[in-house]
């Protein structure tokens, strides 16, 4: 086993050193074999868990020289020069003797180490885990122990049915990948699977009553390992009538057949069924179809949902009961998702109804929670024709974020009325009609974002069309410290756009309507989103095209508000009767009231818009009808259609701005605009063109507009910028 190399700043500086004899330059820094080094580097197991993994040290001999931080170490080879080498560092400011590495992968090993760092960029040398001429790998999720490349361990069958069976070995240590290969014992010619990555693979499509052969091997670059092999022979044809019209079949279904269903396995209800009392176990994966013929199953009451995976389809179901789910004690490792159906779902769900209430309760911080009324996490498939009326309800004590297994990238802390997290993917004609709500009993906890939406929490790359929210959207941060907690974005379709994939996240929305009230109480001093059809549904800055199709293109079309909006609490706020934060929007419409009760000095509250801030997003054909209100004294920016301007060139066309806008003396209220005051030099916003001009009516704090003063009252501040142009020639009364 090779030796680990110095460190790449090392190598970089001796090289510099090296390069430079000319100028005979000394380079500070580098290895320090007279600094005290850090000893007894262990594996934690109590704290770890099956995405991380915790350590800890003694570092009073290194603490007492001065150091200034520890650098910990895991690299998935002791050659850093080895091409499949993945390294992972993390620096723990000193003093420290114990960290968590959070956001691995379950099953993958690594080798670990740490050094204690000084000041001058000077480091003493590692102390292992285990030591420098046998450490141990920890295996992310299991523990610590030595390791090496070799054939699969332990390859053995389970769920063996009449069509397939699932493989699971032991987890090969540094491996790339896998290959699994199956065929029928009397046949030559195997079935090959490569690129398998988890050391577990499910067989499908088989004959039943047939013995198969079946061999595992581990590939690491250019080296395979040897084949492990095992024997399994399917199962006889199971019986079970698919048409159930009875508690007992159901409760068959639910405890076998579901598990075992073929991607061609069709199961139909054909009655209403009372499941009250019994005891229902999550289903792994259910590949088959599930057709309700518009029956119900009720009396549910479940911990979690009917399926952690739905890869087939279930159309035409209705769902009545409850999921809760009650967490006591900090759980920060992983995410908690909840959901009734599925908690991932790449099948189809198709006019499923769901009268169930969904309740995640967490007594202290999470990781996590993506809460929902039918799926926490679509991705890709069909979902269309849905409808939920139960309450979806989050309660917690503070949020992190963290993975959820089988999730594309780590959530945020989500709720959605029929969806979480949706991802590539059309949702489409779809309703929401019970309660969506999220409240925290301590805001300074609180380290990720939340989005809540009354039909989808956050989207990435996906359609939202012809989706109708009439519930209650409500998120309470009430706080009297007023922290600087994370940011929360609320809409009545859609809560907002995830922001870490910048070109994708976020959706295309058509033909959606929110008559639902939507609240937020926030009292910290970020920017929070609120909005009827989305906080901030779409991406912001430029990639607005994520795909060659003009019917993706990321904006808001023929959507409309008529839900009240209110903003509680002092804290900030970016808010607009259609999008909160900038978006392209086509031939909206707002009638909904907006009631600002309370809102930081940075507000921004337009009637369609709260705060258009980038140029990439033309608004065209809107029109606000809604009463504004505000009743803070607080001076922020309110406007008929856009809350404040941004700091850059914006052109609009053929809006409509007829309202009635009262407020104190302190806010700055315009018919257009709040204020424009942070436009700069070179800078341009149009209002409206001489073929497609804005048109205004309405009052401002008790003056109604007419032709001798409304030219007066469209933006609050008089006009005010930092040297950049507001162009309001083509604005006229209407």
């Amino acid at each position: 086993m090779k030796n680990y190399k110095i460190l790449a700043l090392a190598a970089c500086l001796l090289t510099l050193a090296a390069c430079d004899k000319e100028k005979e330059t000394v380079l500070p820094g580098g290895l320090d074999a007279s600094k005290p080094a850090v000893s007894s580097f262990s594996y934690d197991e109590a704290n770890s868990g099956e995405t991380a993994a915790a350590f800890t040290w003694d570092a009073t001999a290194a603490d007492a020289a001065g150091a200034t931080s520890y650098t910990i170490e895991l690299t998935t080879d002791l050659d850093h020069e080895n091409p499949n080498n993945a390294s992972i560092i993390q620096i723990v400011p000193a003093p420290a003797t114990a960290q968590v590495i959070r956001g691995l992968k379950k099953n993958a090993f690594y080798y670990a180490r740490i050094r204690a760092n000084y000041e001058g960029y000077y480091f003493s040398g590692w102390d292992f885990l285990g030591s420098a001429e046998k450490p141990l790998a920890v295996c992310v999720g299991k523990g610590a122990s030595e390791a090496s490349f070799g054939a699969p361990q332990n390859l053995a069958a389970s769920n063996v049915n009449d069509h397939g069976f699932k493989l699971a070995w032991d987890a090969v240590a540094f491996c790339n990948s896998y290959v699994v290969e199956y065929k029928p014992a009397t046949s030559g010619t195997w079935e090959v699977i490569e690129g398998v990555v988890n050391p577990a693979y499910e067989v499908d499509g088989l004959v039943a009553a047939t013995a198969y052969d079946v061999r595992v091997k581990a590939i690491k670059g250019e080296t395979a390992s040897e084949y492990t092999a095992i024997s399994v022979t399917t199962a006889e044809p199971s019986g079970f009538d698919p048409h159930m019209g009875t508690v007992e079949a159901f409760m068959a279904f639910m405890s076998g057949e579901a598990a075992n269903a073929s991607a061609v396995s069709e199961f139909t209800l054909e009655a209403d069924i009372d499941v009250t009392g019994k005891e229902i176990a999550t289903v792994e994966n259910f590949k088959g179809i599930l057709d309700g013929k518009g029956h119900a199953i009720k009396g549910l009451s479940l911990s979690g949902p009917l399926f952690q995976t739905l890869s087939g389809t279930v159309r035409d179901v209705t769902f009545e009961g409850n999921v809760t789910k009650t967490i006591g004690a900090d759980e920060t490792d992983a995410g908690h998702p909840l959901a009734l159906l599925a908690i991932i779902s790449t099948g189809n769900v198709v006019n499923c109804v769901n009268k169930a209430s969904v309740t995640l309760n967490a007594a202290a911080k999470i990781g996590s929670p993506v809460v929902a009324g039918l799926v926490a996490y679509q991705n890709g498939g069909e979902f269309s024709g849905n409808k939920n009326y139960g309450e979806i309800k989050l309660v917690h004590a503070g949020t992190i974020n963290a993975e959820i297994e089988g999730f594309n990238r780590k959530p945020f802390s989500v709720v959605g009325g029929l969806v979480g997290v949706i991802v590539d993917a059309t949702a489409s004609g779809c309703q929401n009609e019970g309660a969506v709500s999220v409240s925290c009993t301590d805001v300074p906890k609180v380290e990720a974002r939340h989005y809540v939406g009354g039909v989808i929490g956050t989207p990435q790359g996906s359609r939202v069309i012809g989706c109708i929210n009439k519930g209650a959207i409500t998120a309470d941060f009430t706080d009297a410290t007023k922290s600087a907690a994370k940011q929360v974005w609320v809409g009545g379709i859609i809560g907002g756009r995830n922001g870490d994939e910048k070109t994708v996240d976020g959706a295309y929305v058509e033909n959606c309507e929110n008559f639902g009230d939507c609240t937020l109480i926030a009292e910290n001093s970020v920017n929070n989103y609120l909005a009827g059809i989305g906080g901030q549904a779409t991406v912001e800055a430029t990639g607005n095209n994520y795909t060659s199709d003009s019917s993706t293109i990321q904006k808001i079309v023929n959507c409309y508000n008529h839900g009240k909006l209110t903003k509680k609490g002092a804290g900030g706020c970016r808010l607009g009767g259609i999008s909160g934060g900038a978006a392209t929007l086509e031939n909206c419409s707002n009638d909904g009231d907006i009631l600002v009760e309370g809102i930081s000095t940075a507000g921004a509250v337009g009637g369609l818009v709260g705060y258009p801030t980038q140029p990439y997003h033309p608004v065209t054909g809107c029109k606000n009808t809604g009463k504004m209100t505000a009743t803070c004294d607080v001076v922020f920016a309110m406007g008929g259609l856009f809350g404040q301007g941004g700091n850059t060139n914006q052109n609009y066309a053929d809006c409509t701005a007829n309202c009635v806008m009262e407020a104190p003396a302190s806010v700055l209220a315009g018919m257009i605009l709040g204020t424009a005051k942070t436009i700069a030099g070179g800078k341009a916003i149009v209002y409206g063109t001489a073929a497609a001009p804005f048109k205004v009516g309405g009052s401002v704090k008790g003056v109604k507009l007419d032709g001798s003063n409304f030219t007066s009252l469209l933006v609050g501040d008089g006009g005010v910028t930092a040297g950049g142009e507001i162009d309001l020639s083509n604005v006229v009364l209407e």
